[in-house]
């Protein structure tokens, strides 16, 4: 049976991916939110469940037998910038009792950081050349414009709208749309009407607020795709990187291996 198992590190947005897959349709009883330490047990209490979330740290073999046990699962791994992500695991373990945030802080971040780091990196390389069965969220560009976008229509033509669940909603849906956003220019116009529509925008009101935007749409297409693109390539540098696939070009030459068999 096909199961999600959302597997990012703490701090990386997965109580936010749960709300949204809520919002999508998933009933909260399909999704198992545990904090089971052994991967045996977790795999016994996955099998009522359609989406697994543990909060608590994988590793690349807990993936490695959770996707022997379900083989035709699919796996979400969410993803912040390191530093981002650094300030807020320390923002959250400074609020517990202990010694642990006092030991988080000696570390300068220099150890939890690279340890952060060195896990997505593994998780990329476990699922190389299997991209289907592993979606990374990290679509910043996308994302922000379509929250920017969709906030400042309701500033202007819906105000009474601006409650908090209407910005959640807004965030969360943002997000999903970021990850279905399809790869041509101006796609970002339709993915938006799918974010107002999430939260009741009146709809006699929809062509005026997509006009607000439509002017200055094609310029942003272009600054968030840099920051997609610029994202993109700095993954595929830290994996070729990985692979130790930079170096300086070798071209070959039809007469190479000419004195060999001549």
């Amino acid at each position: 049976m096909s199961k999600i198992f959302l597997v990012g590190r703490r701090r990386t947005g997965i109580k936010s991916i749960i709300k949204a897959l809520e919002i999508v349709g998933f009933k909260k009883g399909s999704i198992l939110k545990t904090d089971s330490p052994k991967t045996e047990e977790l795999i016994k209490n996955a099998e009522k469940y359609d989406v697994i979330a543990v909060i608590r740290d994988y590793q690349v073999n807990d993936i490695r037998a959770i996707e022997a046990a379900y083989p035709d699962s699919r796996f979400v791994l969410t993803k912040r910038p390191s530093d981002i992500w650094y300030a807020s695991f320390v923002r959250y373990f400074s609020s517990l009792t202990g010694n642990y945030p006092q030991t988080v802080h000696s570390n300068k971040g220099h150890f939890v950081s690279k340890y952060y780091e060195e896990y997505n990196k593994e998780v990329g390389v476990y699922f190389y050349g299997r991209d289907w069965k592993l979606l990374t969220i990290n679509m910043d560009g996308t994302s922000l414009y379509q929250a920017v976008a969709a906030v400042f229509i309701l500033q202007v033509l819906w105000p009474e709208g601006m409650v908090f669940s209407n910005q959640l909603t807004i965030v969360l849906t943002a997000l999903l749309a970021s990850i279905g956003s399809a790869a041509v220019p101006g796609a970002g116009m339709v993915m938006l009407v799918i974010v107002l529509d999430s939260i009741g925008f009146p709809a006699d009101l929809l062509p005026i607020g997509l006009a607000l935007i439509f002017a200055v749409d094609r310029p942003l297409d272009m600054c968030r795709t840099v920051i997609n693109v610029t994202g993109d390539a700095t993954v595929s540098m830290v994996v070729a990187k990985s692979f130790d696939k930079l170096h300086d070009p070798q071209p070959k030459e039809w007469d190479d291996n000419y004195d060999k068999v001549k």
